[in-house]
């Protein structure tokens, strides 16, 4: 028999002669991956005709040919190649996961040696970067936060530097409402700048009309100043730097403390 190479779909006949008086024939196969030879059962004919599906690429055969008087010998193994277009059989798919739990990114394709590298882009990003060490098919990981939105796809390349493109898909990431990050405690000088800080001291009463003065430092309007009317329980602010007036009219007691601003 000789080494055959054909088209997926197509039928191959592989074939010998003998000479001998009543000759049996037993062919005998081993897929790609596998080491052991198995019987090919129901071809005892010295030629025989099949049409292969795709796992009997590189397939290898061989014949034993008996005689009546019990002799035998073995014939050479030949390989069969089938040859397959390259093509995407089943696209990846979107997924949602929750954080924490592992999520399989998978998809499948035919062609001859074939090759996979798998591509990422994060929610944010514009451009695609190789996901390093992704090279199957299929691929697992447990995701961080920073996942969720991701983009994926996967490109195949076959022997013959054919390449083909799966679809883009999106893994969604549910993560549960926490806070991350704690405020902390802060102690700063007079004066000095903080997120969202107000202070504010009130001056004993200097005058006999009924009207303290206030002193105040806010983080928006720096030297703030006023003068507070105890009867009214009001006070009117002036910011020196801006030279902008405010009316204030929220004070809650009468011990001159400003409540808000």
């Amino acid at each position: 028999p000789v080494n055959k190479t054909i088209n997926l779909g197509d039928s191959v006949t592989v074939s010998l002669k003998a000479s001998g008086n009543g000759l049996k024939y037993q062919w005998y196969f081993c897929k790609t991956g596998q080491t052991a030879f198995s019987m090919w059962n129901g071809r005892t004919h010295a030629s025989e005709t099949c049409t292969p599906n795709a796992t009997w690429n590189g397939i290898r055969l061989y014949c034993v040919v008996k005689d009546a008087d019990g002799n035998s010998v073995k014939s050479n193994t030949v390989t069969v190649k089938v040859n397959q277009s390259l093509a995407i059989t089943t696209q990846p798919v979107n997924k949602t996961i929750n954080l924490g739990d592992s999520v399989t990114i998978s998809m499948k394709a035919s062609g001859n040696g074939l090759k996979y590298q798998w591509y990422f882009c994060k929610t944010g990003q514009t451009a695609f970067s190789v996901w390093n060490g992704r090279t199957h098919a299929s691929e697992t990981c447990t995701p961080n936060a920073t996942w969720n939105g991701i983009r994926l796809y996967c490109v195949v390349k076959d022997a013959d530097g054919n390449s083909v493109k799966s679809n883009t898909v999106t893994v969604k990431v549910n993560q549960s409402l926490a806070i991350t990050t704690q405020p902390v405690n802060k102690t700063i000088n007079l004066g000095d700048s903080v997120t969202r800080l107000e202070i504010s001291v009130v001056l004993p009463q200097n005058r006999t009309d009924g009207v303290q003065r206030v002193e105040r430092s806010h983080a928006r309007f720096r030297d703030l100043h006023a003068q507070r009317h105890m009867e009214r329980n009001s006070a009117l602010l002036r910011c020196n730097r801006r030279r902008r007036k405010f009316r204030e009219v929220k004070h809650r007691n009468n011990y001159g403390k400003i409540v808000s601003i």
